[in-house]
């Protein structure tokens, strides 16, 4: 993957989602993949729109100040503002189309499980711990030639939820500290 530099793509991008090595679930990135700002999506959203993609809960990092490539443990963990809930819409591929966020910042360090609910359906995520999510920031920055302050970025979790597939109904994202994210997706 072509690294794409804080000077090149700091109006366009998101954030980014990391992508785990082999087997799946790796705690380790071995590439990642840019988000772009029409990706933020708000509901309710059609299913038409969504048609043959999938949902999965998320457990977001925020950046209050950019990383530069290089930077410490220190820098990286003073730059990170919080993190949020969200739910990821990707493909059959497992790349992120677009992402739903959840309007509460929750704390840097906040590492319990993320659940996903439509119906009986049910996918539960276990986030990167905060070290981890350091260490990975660390990475990507490296790789991606710095990241911005506001973007969103979406670590290799410890242990990733199941994608279940889009269909119409109430969906419902749940995080640590009774963090959620409610949305609609219509027929």
């Amino acid at each position: 993957m072509k690294p794409v530099g804080l000077a090149t793509e700091a109006r366009s991008c998101l954030g980014y989602q990391m992508i785990a090595g082999r087997p799946s679930g790796a705690a380790k990135p071995v590439g990642f993949r840019s988000i772009s700002r029409t990706g933020h999506l708000a509901g309710p959203l059609a299913e038409a729109a969504l048609r043959g993609r999938y949902l999965r809960p998320q457990l977001a990092a925020v950046l209050a100040d950019e990383i530069r490539p290089g930077a410490g443990p220190g820098a990286v963990a003073l730059a990170i503002a919080g993190r949020c809930v969200a739910i990821l819409v990707v493909n059959d591929r497992e790349a992120a189309t677009g992402v739903l966020l959840g309007d509460r910042l929750l704390e840097p360090e906040a590492e319990d499980s993320v659940s996903l609910w439509h119906g009986t359906s049910r996918s539960v995520l276990r986030p990167a711990e905060h070290a981890d999510l350091i260490v990975q920031l660390q990475w990507l920055a490296a790789t991606a030639g710095g990241l911005h302050a506001g973007q969103l970025l979406f670590p290799v979790p410890r242990e990733p939820g199941d994608r279940l597939p889009v269909v119409p109904g109430t969906w419902t994202a749940q995080g640590p500290d009774a963090a959620t994210l409610i949305v609609r997706i219509t027929p």
